[in-house]
């Protein structure tokens, strides 16, 4: 406690962070504020059991076939996921925005190609055969400067108190006698 309050009394004093050094660090580390893409799906999903026998998988395949055809026939793919999904959250509190990376890699790939609105093939994965629906899309985007100003303060506020911090231990280092006896 006692050292916090004397770097705080030392150093925080003489450390501000200027409008110009917020806006020159924003410029030159503008790749750590970009927003991946994102998209929003929905799914249908046909889960192996623990131990999968390929007769198991055989069905699930089937159950998930018949799905796929009758929602590239024009039924509705809510109406159809809830038959077979039946203990599934409704739309749309079931269904959220994943970004780049966030999903299992065969679904992450067939989401991040499908346009909205669009319906995936039958996905097989570790877990079962899925099939998605992009909802919606956002686009990688670079975070304004007012959404990350109090971030960028805070972090150059700290590295510059942490490099008063030493200089000023430095100075107490020099000014102290120091005796080392072997």
């Amino acid at each position: 406690i006692k050292r916090s309050q004397v770097v705080s009394q030392k150093i925080h004093s003489q450390v501000s962070v200027t409008e110009k050094e917020i806006e020159e660090y924003y410029q030159s580390h503008m790749e750590d504020y970009i927003k991946p893409p994102q998209v929003k799906i929905d799914q249908i999903f046909f889960p192996f059991s623990s131990k999968v026998t390929s007769e198991e998988e055989k069905n699930l395949l089937l159950k998930a076939e018949e799905a796929w055809k009758r929602i590239r026939s024009g039924e509705d793919f809510q109406k159809i996921a809830h038959e077979y999904n039946p203990t599934r959250k409704s739309y749309p509190e079931g269904v959220d925005y994943f970004k780049k990376g966030e999903l299992m890699e065969p679904l992450d790939k067939a989401a991040f190609k499908l346009n909205i609105g669009e319906v995936s093939d039958i996905i097989k994965t570790k877990k079962g055969y899925f099939i998605i629906q992009v909802l919606d899309r956002k686009e990688a985007e670079i975070k304004e400067l007012s959404e990350v100003r109090k971030e960028i303060e805070n972090k150059i506020h700290q590295e510059k108190t942490e490099k008063k911090l030493e200089e000023w231990l430095k100075v107490l280092h020099n000014k102290a006698y120091i005796e080392i006896k072997i």
